[in-house]
Parts: C-alpha cells; structure tokens; sequence
C-alpha cells in the first residue's frame, strides 16, 4: 500500500472515531471496499496503541509501489534562456539538471515536475506552482532560491540556485563541538523564522534538506515545495522511512504540522549534532516513531558533557511532546547565537566533493560561489565634521541637488532642538526654524522647494512644512505623540504628499505608514504591520519606484522591508531581527545603506536589495554611526557619529532653586527610573553601568552603596519601572524578553532570590504600580488590543481588566480607594477612577502630565512637572484640588522616561537629567 493507501487509512480512522462504536462497520463499509484497510481501521480503533503499528506497516521500505521515474534524459536541449547540461538526480516529483542561464551567465538547478507524477502523490501542477512561489518570496540567505516557475510541455520547470557542500546527513554520526552544532542549528533556526514569519512551514526538516557549504554557510532546501511524507522518493520507501524518523509526534498521529513540528524536528537534528544519536533511536521504525510520540529522551548533556546546559535545555524544549510549550523559531536561533561559532564556521574539508541530492524534491548542489558579499574595491574615502556644534546634532537631510544639507541640533543646556541648515561648500549655520517647540525630522521636498519637519509642543507632535529658505511654517496635522528617536516621516516622490509613522488606532502602541497629501491633509494607510509591530524610517528610492522602511518590535529591534511604491506586499530583505537606527537608499536605487548594530557596534551596513546576499559592512568609517543619509548625486554620504551623553539623577530641596541642586546617582552610563523606599532609606533605579543592558538597582537614600538587584542575562534589553512594595519588602518592575514584550516581574528587595513572573511572556505589560494593600499590582496592557490598565494579584493569576477607555501609567492611592492614570500619547492629561470601576473623571488641573512622564503619586498627591509656560514643579493636592508650584524645573526632561520622585517627607525630589549630550553629523565625500 502506498502514500494514498496511508492517508486514506488515517482519513477512516479519524472520522470514524468521531461515530459511536456500533457505527464504526456501516461506516467504514460506506467508504471502502478495501476489507484489508477496514480491518486495519477496526483494529486502530479498538487499540489506540497499534495505530502506529499499521502506519510503519505501510511505510516500511520494500512496499512502495510507485515506479521509478522514467530515464528522460534532457542533457543538451534549451528550456528557454537555460542550457540544460547533465542529469543530477531525481526524486518523487521529478527529475534534475544542472543547467546554465545564458542571459545572467550562472549555474542554475532545473526540476522538472510532470503533472503525473504530482497527481500520483496527491499533489496538482497549481500547488507545486503556488509553494515555488512562496518560496521564491522567502528571499533568505539560508534558504534555496527559486528564481522562477516555468511551464514545459506537460511540465513545470522550477529553477534553482546552486549551491556546493555537504549534505547534513554526512556530519551527522559522531558528536560535533557544541559551537559547532549549535552554529549549524541557529542558521536552520533563521531559515526556518522567516519561513514561520511568511506563514510557510517546512513540514520535511532533516538532516538530507539541510546542506553546509564548504564556508560553513547552512542552506535549507525544499523550502515551500516539501510537502511532509508526501513528497517522497520513489526509492523503495528508502527516504520515506528517513522522513517518518524527523517526524513531530503530532504528524506520527496523522495532524497537520506547524510551526512548532518544524522546531521539532529542528531538535531531533541538533541532538544528532551534539550527540551523534538519535534522541528516539531503535531497532525498528516502528519503535523509533513510538519513541517520538511517548518517549522523552536524556539531555545531550549526558551524552557529550561539552554541551552547555543552556543549550542542553534548549535542546529538550525543542523536544516538547506539547507543541505549544515548544520555543519558536526565532528563539531558537536567539539563543543559539550565543553559543555558535562567530567566525571560521568552515566544517572542514570533506574528503571529496559530492552532488547530493534532497529528498523528495531532490534539489542539485553543484559547484558555485556567489561574490554578492565579497568586499568591493572603493574608491578613497573622506570623513569631515559638518558643522562641530557644541551640543546633539542628528537626523542629517540633503537637498535634493546635494548642496545642502538640513539637520537637528539641541545646544547643552537648551530645553528643544531645532532644525539648521548649513551649505556643504561651507558658510555659517543657520537656524531654519522659528517655531517655540522641539523640532526634528527634516525632510527636503523632491523638487527642493518645502522642508517638513516635526514639532513636539504643548503636548502635541505636529507635522509641519517650511519654504526651503524658511519663513513661516504650515501645520498640516498631528501625531500620537510616542517617544521612540526613530525617523517618521519622508516625502512621496511627487512632492504632493508625506508617508508619516503614527499609531494604528486609538490607545495602540503600533505604528503603520500612512500616505498624508500636503494640501488637504487627508491620509491613506500604506502598511498593516502585525500586531506588536512598528513601521518606521520610511524612505522611497530616487527613482521613486520602491519605500524601504524598518519594521521593528517594541524593543526597537527588527528588519529592513522594502514594497512597490504603487502599492503591494511587502518584502522582508534583512534577517538579523535587531535595532535599525537609520536607513538610507543609494543613489542608483538599488541597494539600501542602515544603521545596525548586528550583534556589535552600531555600523554602517550596505544590503543589496535585488539579488539577495548578507549585508555588507561599509569600510573607510570609523567608529559607531546613527542617522544615515545619501545625497541623489551619490557622491556623499552623511551620519550621526557615536555621540557621548551622560543621563544622571539629581536631588533637589523643596522648595529650592534650581543651581541648588546635588548629583545623587551618577555613572559613565545612564541612570533613571529613580523611586523612594516607603521609608526613604533607600532608591531603587535603573542602570546601564555595568554595560549588560539596564537592570534594576539599590542604592541607600542619600545615593551611597548601589547594589544590583536583577541580573537579567543577554536578550533583556530594558529592564526597569522599579516600585516598591508598601512594606517595603518587594520591588515590581517591568523587563524586555529577547522576543520583544515587556512584562511585570517582582523581586525580593534586600536582594535575595530569583524574581518572580507574575505576567507574560505574550503581551506588553508595563510599568506596574501597588495596590495601597500590597495585594495587588497594577500594570499598563496592550493585550485587550489597546493599551489600558489591568490588575493581578501580587502573587500571580489571571489579570482583570480595569479601564475600558485607555489607560497607560497608573498610582492607586494608599487608602485604596482611586486610581489616577495617565492614557500615554492617546491624550493629555491625567484620569482619575473609583478602584473597584466606575466612572473616570478627567483632572484638567494634570493635563500638562502627558507630555512628559515626569510626575509621581504620594500620599499627598500627584507630583508633577508643567511644560506650558515657564517649566515648573508642582503638586495636585488630594485634598483640595488645587496645584501648588513649589520649584522651577531644573533641566530639560529626557523624553519617554520616568524622570521625577518625591521623598516620602516631601522635602526634596529626585530629577533625571542630562548633564552633557554630544553629537556630531560626519560627512563622508567619495561614497558610490
């Protein structure tokens, strides 16, 4: 019995395990006249347990009976522009060739696909056309391109890269180092998340679809035309038997697999790796897919004691029976990163080289080397200052004839930075702007004629367009007004309109592009991100063809995207999954120049848009980068060099002048999130010094003794919202998981023990607040779809939703009787509701509250500072209603953090702020 016999018996048997017993006969006699299958069917429902039995009945080698493919040989002949040259191999749904493109004079790999075959195994000409073509659009490095789908005859024709090495399966055998495995595994793991991401799944991972390249490189093959135990060779059941031991255990029970299959079967490989074992290894296959469904095999760690236990574990999780306690992808590759090899990934040489061949689809691998990465000779470079400001330069913007360019700058003390223009033939700077508020993103017009910039000002983020010579400025709307450094907006090609990045919808913490026209102001959604994803730094190409932009988590971290301009589906053309600082297109409109750190520095990364390859580092430039921009003639490049500045936290009497200050908590690095112990003997606060990303730290109240509280490993980027308990014991605050969500974690405050999660990881929580009581926290949420305030109980549990009109940062009083909220970038000002429910009322007396999160809840009330006028600290008294101005604001806030706290005696405050910010804009002449 072949593959239709197998899938009919495993149709049978779960329809009619859905019927009561006394229906099973009639049932099956209805739909077979097969007695062997009923009789297997029978004896399956009556014993669970043989159900693997009769499958590995009908898969074991020697009862295929399909035919072996026909001996064709097209050696010589044209498909095309392909010179078709020697026969490579064959597999279940056709034959191979190497063959040459004449037009593009490179080795290409041709599968013929006939459409009697393909129907023999289930499978129409249209669905291997359709997952050629999803793979096609995968465009990863790791995995096999397929550059076209070609009708032939009674054929289809599927060209394919070539690509050189050795198969997997010829490392598999004998323990590997653990870099080396896990260096192996953590490319399949990119392949693999970005097929997941495309809503693709493998459904045939093993060690025979996996080649390593003689410089290491893991290329997955079979990508989007595997099609699980369907696409099997016609070899005597041979590679059938292999695909049954790389099964998850819900494709052994005969379900449709996932995302979380291909991570398993992705384990079962790295298990080999480590181990050189099978993790369910035995005498018959039978036994083996028994292992797979019941059975939990030892670490590798037993087995070769090199192995990390990070990865050991990481290895058994990827091994879950349940696929829903199974990492994803991406985590796999995240945290395998850590562990692989770095450089030198080179396998050895094999002892000759071979053409193997992939199961099933039985892609060629031949000899070739593409040279997209090679390191191209450039012409000299020349790096220059353009303007030494003594202060913050940033956001770099070139006149469309390259004479000019528009940028940023915040003076030392200044409270806003405004937009300046300066000639690159040199001249003075010259401040373009009039405007009172705090201006950035400059964006010269296409036809040179307008600037749009952005204005951020009595709580409102305005987009705005200025003359090029200046003069007085034009609002055309607003934005959500969201603290993040990322450019949002850039002009359309016509000059008639700007694509801007504002939240999706009311409360919601996602940004998309939106096409806003200049005259009217209407607007017309360009991107739909997912959920828990941002669209920012758009840039259309100079020849106006294509919008690149970067599509980032809440963490900052993500890819670059680039989509027709006239519209259409995005495509993914980065796979590093990390912070993307600036974004620019060449002048030739075929590469993009970004700003990544790339698991190092903050550089400058050259990415061919067209053609696939890894991104190319861009030599000649010293130092870190930030802000990239490309002049339309091509000749010169400018950024935003690695600046300095320094966040501290300063305490201040009340009532005080500002000069009165004393620097509390100070570092090389930043400081902030400062909040009082109950009893002011003690700070908690958030750090970077010690250069692991922030954690959560303690400190005595007068700033002496800090100790680290949390030791948060690599991958949690931001960890901080410290708030004690109100006995003082505990500390809440929120963290960012490597996948990109924050959520609330409680730690012991004298700094014993693990912390505790109490949410996530799913969702964005954030910033947790204390119930008067201490029995409950309070949190900001994204997870009913907007962003509102939730509860959980202090030791964990369900959350319970407690605002329905948005909520974003909360206090609850100590009596326990109101909660007072802020809704974040939604609106101004600060809400106030019973705790139990009710209705909110809005405190027109806060609204200045928003537009910075300096501001703090106490007993006596809500600590705040005021931005309308002259920059002021007061208080809202519970009491009376009224505001108190008690000191002038001493230093220009740092956007998007928490930046003010009030010692429990009310007699002095804690202020983050900079104390020196510096930034140059470097201009580099020579740049093709």
């Amino acid at each position: 019995m072949g593959m239709t016999g197998w899938q009919t018996l495993w149709e049978l048997y779960e329809q009619a395990g859905s019927l009561p017993e006394a229906e099973w006969q009639s049932y099956l006699e209805s739909k077979t006249t097969d007695p062997d299958l009923r009789s297997k069917v029978l004896q399956m429902l009556r014993d669970p347990h043989s159900s693997l039995a009769s499958l590995a009945s009908m898969a074991v080698p020697g009862e295929a009976d399909d035919a072996v493919p026909p001996k064709v040989d097209r050696a010589g002949t044209h498909i095309g522009r392909y010179r078709v040259e020697q026969q490579l191999g064959h597999g279940g749904m056709g034959q191979v060739y190497a063959a040459i493109d004449e037009e593009l004079d490179r080795p290409v790999a041709l599968k013929f696909v006939a459409s009697s075959r393909a129907g023999r195994l289930g499978v129409s000409l249209e669905d291997v056309k359709r997952e050629a073509r999803a793979a096609s659009a995968l465009n990863h490095p790791h995995i096999v391109t397929v550059h076209e789908v070609i009708p032939w005859d009674s054929s289809l024709v599927i060209v394919m890269e070539q690509i050189s090495g050795v198969s997997m399966r010829s490392i598999c055998g004998s323990p590997l180092s653990p870099k080396r495995a896990a260096a192996y595994v953590q490319q399949a793991a990119l392949a693999l998340a970005a097929a997941h991401a495309a809503g693709i799944v493998h459904r045939d991972v093993k060690p025979e679809n996996l080649m390593v390249r003689t410089d290491g490189y893991v290329k997955l093959l079979d990508f989007g035309l595997a099609r699980g135990v369907e696409s099997v060779a016609d070899d005597g059941g041979e590679h059938l038997a292999g695909t049954l031991r790389y099964m998850s255990p819900e494709q052994v029970r005969g379900e449709a697999p996932t995302p979380a299959s291909d991570v398993f079967s992705l384990g079962i490989l790295l298990y080999e790796l480590l181990t050189g074992k099978h993790p369910f290894a035995a005498a018959t296959l039978l036994q083996t897919m028994q292992g797979i469904a019941t059975s939990h095999p030892r670490p590798p760690s037993h087995w070769n004691l090199e192995t990390q236990k990070e990865v050991s574990d990481l290895n058994l999780r990827m091994l879950h029976k349940d696929p829903h306690r199974r990492p994803s992808a991406q985590e796999v590759s995240d945290r395998l990163a850590a562990h692989g090899l770095a450089a030198d990934r080179r396998p050895g040489r094999p002892a000759r080289r071979t053409i193997l061949l992939a199961s099933g689809a039985a892609v060629a691998v031949v000899g070739l080397g593409y040279a997209f990465n090679a390191r191209r000779e450039r012409p000299s470079r020349k790096v220059a200052a353009l303007a030494n400001l003594s202060g913050a330069e940033s956001k770099p913007a070139f006149s469309p004839d390259g004479r000019q360019m528009a940028f940023v700058f915040r003076g030392d003390r200044e409270w806003n930075a405004h937009i300046y223009r300066k000639s690159l033939a040199g001249g003075p700077v010259t401040r373009l702007t009039t405007e009172v508020g705090s201006e950035t993103d400059p964006a010269w017009s296409p036809d040179g004629k307008q600037i749009a910039f952005l204005e951020q000002a009595a709580g409102k983020r305005r987009i705005m367009v200025i003359p090029e010579g200046g003069g007085l400025a034009r609002k055309l709307g607003e934005m959500a007004e969201r603290e993040h450094g990322f450019s949002l907006l850039c002009w359309q090609p016509d000059s008639r309109s700007l694509v801007v990045s504002d939240v999706t919808s009311d409360g919601s913490l996602d940004l998309a592009l939106f096409s806003q026209s200049v005259e009217t102001g209407a607007r017309v959604k360009v991107t739909d991100p997912p959920r828990g994803k941002s669209d920012v730094i758009p840039r259309y190409s100079f020849d106006g063809r294509w919008l690149a932009f970067a599509r980032l988590a809440e963490n900052g971290v993500g890819d670059v995207y680039v989509m027709p301009a006239s519209g259409g589906a995005a495509r993914r053309i980065t796979f590093d999954n990390d912070t993307i600082l600036g974004l620019s297109w060449t002048a030739d409109s075929r590469d993009l120049v970004f700003v990544s750190g790339r698991g190092g520095p903050f550089q400058l990364w050259r990415q061919r848009v067209f053609g696939g390859g890894k991104p190319e580092l861009i030599d000649g430039i010293d130092g870190e980068a930030n802000d990239v921009a490309i002049s339309k003639t091509g000749q010169s490049l400018a950024y935003r060099g690695a600046g300095f500045s320094d966040v501290n936290i300063w305490r201040y009497a009340i009532p005080s002048a500002a000069a009165l200050g004393v620097q509390l908590i100070a570092s090389a690095a930043f400081e902030n999130d400062a909040r009082y112990s109950p009893d002011g003997s003690r700070i908690a606060f958030s750090s970077t010094r010690l250069g692991t990303g922030s954690q959560i730290w303690v400190c005595a109240g007068d700033g002496s003794n800090p100790q680290q509280l949390t030791k948060f490993g690599e991958g949690y980027g931001v960890t901080g919202s410290p708030a004690w308990s109100p006995d003082g014991n505990q500390i809440a605050f929120d963290a960012r998981s490597p996948g990109g969500t924050s959520s609330i974690f409680a730690i012991d405050a004298q700094g014993g023990g693990e912390p505790r999660r109490l949410t996530g990881p799913g969702p964005t929580d954030f910033i947790p607040a204390w119930s008067g009581d201490g029995r409950s926290i309070y949190f900001g949420s994204d997870r009913s779809g907007r962003v509102e305030i939730w509860r959980i109980d202090a030791t964990g549990g369900k959350p319970e939703q407690i605002t329905r009109q948005g909520g974003f940062e909360v206090f609850a009083t100590d009596d326990g009787r109101f909660l007072y909220y802020t809704k974040g970038q939604e609106s101004d000002g600060m809400w106030r509701m019973p705790t139990e429910g009710g209705e909110e009322v809005f405190l027109s007396q806060l609204k200045p509250i928003a537009r910075h999160r300096y501001w703090h809840g106490s007993r006596e009330g809500i600590y705040f500072m005021d931005l309308s006028e002259t920059p002021t600290i007061g208080v809202f008294h519970f009491s009376t209603g009224k505001v108190t101005i008690f000191a002038p604001a001493p230093a220009p806030p740092v956007p998007r953090y928490r930046g003010l706290t009030v010692a429990p005696d009310g007699r002095s405050f804690l202020y983050m702020q900079f104390d020196v910010r510096r930034s140059a804009i470097l201009l580099v002449s020579g740049f093709h």
